[in-house]
C-alpha cells in the first residue's frame, strides 16, 4: 500500500493534465507548430507520468516477470528524461524566436548530449551503467545515473539561456509565464534526485506545462490571428518600453500594393491568403531577434539590431525576391508588390514616435512612385 502513497501524486496530475490537454487540442490552433510542439511534449509527459508511477508499484514485488517489465519501463523513462527535456529546449526556443537556429555541424554538437545518453541506456542492459534490476526485483541506480540526469540538466540550462539572451524581446507577462516554464522543471528534477524515492519531476513538467497553455491562450491576444505577427498594441507596447533604448534599431515600414483592388477583384478571402502567404515569406527571412508586426490592414512593421541602412535595403530586396518567386511557384494571377520606407532610429533619438511617422512618409512617397510606373 505504501506505493501507492508514493505515486498518487502522479495519478492525481495526469488525470487533471489529461483534462487540460483534451481542453487544449480542441482550443489552441493547431496548425502552429509551436501549438503542436505542445500537444506532442504534454502527450509524452502523460506517458512518463504513468510509466514512473508503474515503476514505483511493481518494485520489489514477488512477480517473476514484474522485473523485466520494470526494466523496460526504466528504459524508455531514462531514454525519454533528455529527450524531452531537448523538446522542452525547443518549445522554449520556438515561443520566443520561432525557429532554430542553429544548423550543420551545429546543431550535431548540440545534439551530443542526447546521443551520448541513448548510447548509455542501450548499453545498460549488458553492463548495468545507469540502473539494475535484482534478483528481488529491486531498482537500484548505477554508477552512470548521473549521465542522464546531466544530460537533462543541460537542455534545461540551455532554456534558461535563452530567456536571458532573448529578454529584451520578449514581453514582461511572458517573461514571467516563460520562467515558470523552465524553473518548475528544474526544481522537480533537483528534489527527485537529491531525495531518492520522492517523485516530483514529471508532475512538476506537467504543472509548468498547465502554465505554458495558459501562455498559449493568451499569446493569441499578442499575435495576429492570420498572420501571427505580433498585434498593433503588442508593437506598441513594446516599443514603449524600448524608448530609452541604448543600441540602434533598424526599422522597415512595408504596405503591400493594391489590396483593395485584389479584394474587389479576387475577393476578400484572396486578398487574405495574400496577406497570409506573403507574410509567411517575409519571417521566413527574419532573422534571431528580429520583430515583425502587423500595424493594421496591409501595414506591417520589422524591427532588425542594426544602424547600417545598406543591412535595410537588402533586407527589402530578399523578401521582394522571396515573395515574387513564391509567386510564381504558386501562379499567382496578379502581381504581389509591396511599398517600404526605412531608417535608423538611433538610442538618442528625439521622438521614436515622429520617426515611425517619418517612415510612413518615405513608405508614401514609394508608394506614389510605384503608381506612376516606378519601379521598386
Amino acid at each position: 500500500m505504501e506505493q501507492y502513497f508514493r505515486v498518487d501524486v502522479n495519478l492525481i496530475v495526469f488525470v487533471f493534465f489529461a483534462v487540460v490537454l483534451i481542453i487544449a487540442v480542441n482550443r489552441l490552433d493547431l496548425e502552429a507548430r509551436v501549438n503542436r510542439h505542445f500537444v506532442w511534449l504534454s502527450m509524452i509527459v502523460l506517458v512518463q507520468l504513468i510509466f514512473e508511477a508503474l515503476t514505483v508499484i511493481i518494485n520489489t514485488e514477488p512477480v517473476a516477470w514484474f522485473s523485466t517489465v520494470s526494466f523496460v519501463l526504466h528504459m524508455v523513462l531514462f531514454f525519454n528524461t533528455p529527450l524531452l527535456t531537448f523538446m522542452w529546449y525547443r518549445l522554449v526556443k520556438k515561443t520566443i524566436i520561432g525557429h532554430e537556429t542553429r544548423r550543420g555541424n551545429a546543431l550535431v554538437l548540440f545534439l551530443m548530449p542526447l546521443i551520448i545518453n541513448t548510447v548509455f541506456v542501450l548499453l545498460t542492459p549488458f553492463f548495468g551503467l545507469i540502473f539494475t534490476i535484482s534478483e528481488a526485483n529491486v531498482y537500484v541506480r548505477g554508477p552512470w545515473f548521473f549521465v542522464s540526469a546531466l544530460t537533462a540538466y543541460f537542455y534545461l540550462m540551455v532554456g534558461i539561456g535563452q530567456l536571458i539572451k532573448h529578454r529584451h524581446v520578449i514581453l514582461k507577462q511572458d517573461m514571467v509565464a516563460l520562467s515558470f516554464l523552465v524553473v518548475l522543471p528544474v526544481l522537480g528534477s533537483i528534489a527527485q534526485i537529491a531525495f531518492y524515492g520522492i517523485l516530483t519531476l514529471w508532475s512538476s513538467m506537467a504543472l509548468s506545462l498547465v502554465i505554458v497553455y495558459l501562455f498559449l491562450q493568451e499569446r493569441f491576444v499578442h499575435l495576429d490571428h492570420l498572420t501571427q505577427a505580433w498585434t498593433r498594441a503588442t508593437f506598441d507596447n513594446w516599443f514603449y518600453r524600448r524608448r530609452n533604448m541604448e543600441e540602434a534599431l533598424g526599422l522597415i515600414f512595408i504596405d503591400f500594393d493594391d489590396l483593395k483592388t485584389i479584394n474587389d477583384n479576387y475577393g476578400h478571402a484572396e486578398g487574405d491568403r495574400l496577406l497570409k502567404d506573403s507574410t509567411k515569406a517575409i519571417k521566413d527571412t527574419t532573422i534571431g531577434d528580429e520583430i515583425f508586426a502587423r500595424l493594421g490592414g496591409d501595414e506591417f512593421m520589422i524591427v532588425m539590431q542594426t544602424d547600417n541602412e545598406d543591412c535595410l535595403r537588402e533586407r527589402v530586396q530578399l523578401i521582394r525576391d522571396v515573395i515574387a518567386q513564391r509567386s510564381h511557384m504558386n501562379r499567382i494571377k496578379y502581381a504581389t508588390t509591396f511599398s517600404a520606407g526605412i531608417g535608423i532610429l538611433s538610442p538618442h533619438h528625439s521622438s521614436p514616435d515622429a520617426f515611425i511617422r517619418e517612415l510612413d512618409k518615405k513608405m508614401y512617397r514609394e508608394k506614389q512612385h510605384h503608381k506612376t510606373g516606378g519601379k521598386g
